[in-house]
Parts: structure tokens; C-alpha cells; sequence
């Protein structure tokens, strides 16, 4: 199965065996020390899409951090303010921003970059290499940053290890009561007690898990069974009893480290190179199918929203002349029907927008790369309140 792999220059994996240590006594920047320099900020001029209903925006504004500052990636948006992981120059940090003027607040160095970042206490999973037993060897530590001060709580190495892999990637979702992380090398998911960081539980998958999500009550896995396309599984785990309740052959073709997967108690979407919606209490799977690949997916807890890179099928007006890029869509709760949508104005189709989070139904944060200079914006869309 083809997968896109990261972007040069996107510093995913470092080598560093002192990651916990340095982690654990790097000093948090708080307000009085962060550097509060105003972004640089642009409004944006979004267009309604042809054949949709468009959203009311208030205002859409694009930003720039700072010369060096580039975006990782991982960004959680809340009412504390709006995290996200960054490479400044070298020196991988968390920044919190003011959600308002989007100064930063807080500033937390860390010896090794994110991989990844959720909500629900504030959690990174950092992924780094070492050089084990003459293999080289990917190895994982837990990252508790809270969210009220700033502060990292505690950084513990984890029990897992795979070999190396170029692609390979780190998953993570949480539960009430619990870490679920993918060894995805050795098709496994794997549970892990917040409070000690031990493995409670081990699953073994058909394939390797590209995307995770979960809610209270389920965790959810894309798993593809490479190197056959076309033979994705979403899986069902019940969180307390760690078992697969559920795996529904929906035939969804994933596109690696950019697939999306997210779920509420009713849904579940995935995104790829089909935009799929399946039914979590009956199994019914709905999908669209495009020649190019859908963009960053995330739901505000009732409806998904999605950067579609293509028009979705059911809009065939969009499909004539000069192909949209940056178009965001919401979504219908219990569907993939398109409620509306807004046109972002991208230079180029080669532009991604590969992070995206809605704290609410009104706002919605993006992390914008724009080719080919490969410089990283942070996108604030906010919506009237009807």
C-alpha cells in the first residue's frame, strides 16, 4: 500500500537516550517568561463554495508564530488556550496561546520532539530511536503536561519497543481510565494505566493500525492489512474488558501518516483517499471515493468536520474548471451529508492543511504548510453564533 511519507525537514524522530531525563527537569517558561511577541497575523478572504451552503464566517485570520518557529503537527485547542508542539531553531518546545490575541502563555522546552498531542490531561507520546542490541530501535516515553500551570507532571519511558521503521508511527487516544497506544510494527495495541505507565492489557490486530480515536465508551483503529490495499478493517475494542468487539471490513484506503479517524458515541469518519462514515450502532458503512486524498478530520463531539482537497462526489458543480483546494466542510451528525462549507484562498493544490481541531462548533484551528517553502501558519476560523 502506497503511504505518504513526512515531509523533508518535518523533524518527526530524534535520537536521544537522555529523552526522560532532560524531559523531566527541563523548566517551564510560564507567562512571566514566554515570549509574548504578537504573532503576525493576516485576515483571510474565504470564498462560499460553489454548490454548498456557506458558512457564516466572523473571521478568518492566518498566522505566523515567529521566523523560526515551525508547527509540528499536533496542536489541542480548549478554553485554557491552544497547544501546540513546535521546532524553534532546533529546540523542540510545547507553546500554549492565548485562544484571544494568540500571544503565548507558556512555553515548556523538551529534549525530544512530540509526536503526538491529546487533550484529557494534556498528553505527548514521544517516539526516539536508540541503537539497542546492534538494531536499531524505536522506543517510547509518556509526557503529562498540565494544562492549568504548565508544568510537566511526569515523563515515563514505556515498556515498548519496536524495531526501527521508516514510516512507522506513534498512536495515542485516552479513556477515562486509560492510555492506548499502537505498536504498529508488530500489529499490537496496547493499554497503559496513566498513574504507574504498566501495561494492563495487550490486543493483538489483523494488520497494522494507521489511525486511532476513541470515545468513553470504545476505542476505534483503522488497520490496514498490508501490503494488500483495499483490505482495511475499523476495529471496535471495548476499553475496560481490552477485547475487539467489532471489525467492520470497510474497504478503506488509507494514506499513512495523514489518515483521520475520529468518533462520538454515534459516529465514527475516516478519511483518506475516501471519506467514509459508519454507523457505530448498526455497522452500516457509507463512503465517497475521490482520485485524490482528503484532508485533516475532526468533530466538535456532534457533527465531523473535513478539509477536502477534492469536492466530495455528491457536489458534482465543484468539479468543473479549476479543481478547489482548502475547501472545509461540516459534516451532518449520522451521515456524510455536507452541511456547509468555506473556501480557504491556498496558493497551490500542493498546500496541506493537516491538523485540524474544533473545541467547538464555532471555532476551528489549522495548521497550514504552504509549498514550496514549506513555512508553517496556524489558521483561526471562527464562525457567527446563531
Amino acid at each position: 500500500m502506497n503511504r505518504l511519507l513526512l515531509r523533508p525537514g518535518r523533524h518527526v524522530f530524534v535520537v536521544a537516550a537522555t529523552v526522560v531525563l532532560l524531559l523531566v527537569s527541563a523548566p517551564l517558561r510560564g507567562v512571566a517568561d514566554a515570549d509574548t511577541t504578537s504573532p503576525a497575523c493576516t485576515s483571510l478572504s474565504v470564498a462560499p463554495p460553489n454548490g454548498l451552503i456557506a458558512l457564516s464566517v466572523r473571521e478568518a485570520l492566518e498566522c505566523r508564530l515567529a521566523p523560526n518557529v515551525e508547527l509540528q503537527g499536533s496542536l489541542v485547542a480548549g478554553s485554557d488556550g491552544v497547544w501546540v508542539t513546535t521546532f524553534d531553531s532546533g529546540h523542540p518546545e510545547i507553546l500554549r496561546l492565548d485562544p484571544s490575541t494568540l500571544t503565548v502563555t507558556a512555553q515548556v522546552p523538551l529534549a525530544a520532539q512530540a509526536t503526538v498531542l491529546r487533550s484529557d490531561g494534556l498528553w505527548l507520546l514521544q517516539k526516539t530511536e536508540e541503537h539497542v542490541g546492534g538494531v536499531d530501535t524505536d522506543v517510547f516515553a509518556l509526557v503529562q503536561v498540565n494544562r492549568h500551570n504548565g508544568q510537566i507532571m511526569g515523563a515515563v519511558p514505556l515498556p515498548i519497543a519496536a524495531p526501527h521503521s521508516s514510516d512507522d508511527r506513534a498512536l495515542l487516544a485516552t479513556t477515562a481510565d486509560a492510555l492506548w497506544i499502537s505498536e504498529s510494527t508488530n500489529h499490537m495495541l496496547v493499554r497503559i494505566n496513566p498513574s504507574d505507565s504498566q501495561v494492563t492489557a495487550r490486543i493483538a490486530l489483523s494488520g497494522r493500525p494507521e489511525a486511532l480515536t476513541a470515545t468513553p465508551s470504545t476505542v476505534w483503529a483503522d488497520v490496514s492489512s498490508d501490503p494488500a490495499p483495499l483490505t482495511s478493517y475499523i476495529v471496535a475494542i471495548d476499553p475496560a474488558r481490552a477485547v475487539i468487539t467489532r471489525q467492520i471490513a470497510c474497504r478503506c484506503v488509507d494514506k499513512g501518516p495523514l489518515t483521520g479517524l475520529v468518533a462520538t458515541p454515534h459516529d465514527v469518519w475516516f478519511s483518506g483517499t475516501d471519506l467514509v462514515h459508519i454507523d457505530a450502532t448498526t455497522r452500516t458503512v457509507t463512503k465517497t471515493r475521490t482520485d485524490e486524498v482528503f484532508g485533516a478530520l475532526a468533530t466538535d463531539g456532534h457533527s465531523a468536520w473535513v478539509i477536502d482537497p477534492t469536492p466530495i462526489e455528491d457536489l458534482s458543480p465543484l468539479t468543473s474548471g479549476h479543481q478547489p483546494v482548502g475547501l472545509v466542510t461540516r459534516l451532518a451528525a449520522r451521515s456524510l451529508q455536507p452541511q456547509a462549507g468555506t473556501q480557504l484562498p491556498l496558493n497551490s493544490p500542493s498546500d496541506l492543511i493537516d491538523t485540524l481541531s474544533t473545541p467547538t462548533a464555532h471555532t476551528l484551528w489549522m495548521i497550514l504548510t504552504r509549498e514550496p517553502s514549506a513555512d508553517t501558519t496556524l489558521i483561526r476560523l471562527t464562525l457567527t453564533t446563531k
